[in-house]
Parts: C-alpha cells; sequence; structure tokens
C-alpha cells in the first residue's frame, strides 16, 4: 500500500467529495480521537489488497504476516457470542 494516510488530509488531491442524502457536499470526517474508526484514507484499490492480506493471510510471509496475524488474535469479549480483536469483531 503507497497511497495510504493516517489521521492527516491528503494534499494530492486524489479523495473524492463527500454528499449527504440531499446529494450536497459535505466536509471530511475528522476522527482523531477515534483514528482507528475512520484515520484511514486510502484508495478502493490498496483498500482491496488490505482485505485481501486479511482473508488470505497464507499468501504473505514476514512481518506484515505477523502484523495481520496480531491484528486478528481475539484479545476479549465484545458482546454475546462475540469477540474482538484490533480491528475485527468474531462471531465466537
Amino acid at each position: 500500500m503507497t497511497l495510504w494516510s493516517c489521521c492527516r488530509r491528503s494534499s494530492s488531491g486524489d479523495f473524492i467529495q463527500g454528499h449527504n442524502e440531499a446529494h450536497r457536499p459535505v466536509h471530511a470526517w475528522d476522527l482523531d480521537a477515534f483514528a482507528g474508526a475512520g484515520g484511514i484514507h486510502s484508495t478502493a484499490v490498496e483498500m482491496l489488497t488490505y482485505l485481501e492480506a486479511n482473508l488470505h493471510l497464507e499468501r504473505y510471509t514476514g512481518s506484515i504476516a505477523a502484523a495481520i496475524r496480531e491484528s486478528q488474535r481475539l484479545r476479549a469479549d465484545a458482546a454475546a457470542g462475540m469477540q474482538i480483536a484490533l480491528a475485527w469483531l468474531y462471531q465466537t
């Protein structure tokens, strides 16, 4: 992934203007306190690469595989029948 940023607005102009239900332009969300809930800004292609890596970890090796494996490690109960990892909820 080469075109992503976290917690800051890109100056490259690659981001698409968001719109509300009335089709009027709206400002981008800045979630500084909750960066993990919306702080990653990336292209659709790179987010699909991220998704593929998480769904097919066996295709990756080295530090990236270790980091993804660690992000998927179950850490706590979240709700009835669910546990949480760093970025994922799992039905158990």
